[in-house]
């Protein structure tokens, strides 16, 4: 009968361990859960603020993309424009040596 008790009392206590340690566990869990709330809590505070500086950037930006597009069209031209120059300037190096070549 003594046995029978002694046998109980340690699969209860080992019960009681094991009850234990899971509820560390879940509690350890539970605290970084709480924290990640506290943390995502935190970043949503400061949303409206990140919006507003979207806000002042966006006009800002809209101005750079016409820069951008301005400056793409006039790098087009300068290109057609160059290429213009050095045409006329083998011509006219042409006809400077035919000049000298007849005279």
């Amino acid at each position: 009968m003594l046995d029978g008790f002694v046998v109980d009392q340690r699969s209860v206590l080992a019960a009681e361990t094991e009850a234990v340690a899971s509820v560390r566990s879940m509690t350890s869990e539970a605290n970084t859960i709480r924290a990640d709330i506290e943390q995502l809590n935190q970043q949503l505070a400061e949303l409206p603020s990140i919006l507003e500086q979207i806000s002042q950037v966006a006009p800002q930006e809209q101005q750079l993309a016409a820069l951008s597009a301005d400056t793409s069209a006039k790098t087009g031209q300068l290109s057609v424009l160059s290429t213009t120059i050095a045409a006329k300037s083998v011509a006219s190096e042409a006809i400077q040596r035919f000049s000298l070549g007849v005279g």
